[in-house]
């Protein structure tokens, strides 16, 4: 279930991840949450992505 393979991905990468595909905010909007650089926002955004595409499709 795609809901689980959330949990499956780091918390930082998760917390980055969701503003920006979720709620669809920008990189500096999604860095001022966790209180993030947008560039370290951007990267584990990508890294949380792409273990969630490795989770879901096996």
């Amino acid at each position: 279930m795609a809901s689980d393979a959330w949990l499956e991905i780091a918390r930082d990468q998760a917390e980055a991840a969701l503003p920006r595909v979720v709620v669809g905010l920008d990189e500096p909007a999604a860095a001022r949450m966790p209180g993030k650089r947008a560039g370290a926002v951007r990267s584990a955004a990508h890294r949380g992505l792409r273990r969630l595409a490795r989770e879901m499709l096996g």
